[in-house]
């Protein structure tokens, strides 16, 4: 079996095995958040927008 977790814990590499992450940029998603929730509020017919950012997987001996 393997297992793949989400977001940077520290503790993640402290589990046995170590467990593999993907891992984003809580900056970067909170930017953009911020900077969708504002064009909405200025215009809110905006339609739905799909946003893709950049994650980084960590490998470990979990997957």
């Amino acid at each position: 079996m393997a297992l793949i977790g989400f977001g940077d814990a520290p503790e993640a590499a402290l589990s046995e095995p170590p467990l593999t992450l993907v891992s984003t940029s809580a900056r970067e998603v909170g930017r953009s958040a911020a900077a969708r929730l504002l064009q909405r509020i200025e215009s809110p017919d905006l339609p739905p927008q799909d946003v893709i950012l950049a994650a980084k997987l960590i490998e470990r001996a979990s997957a």
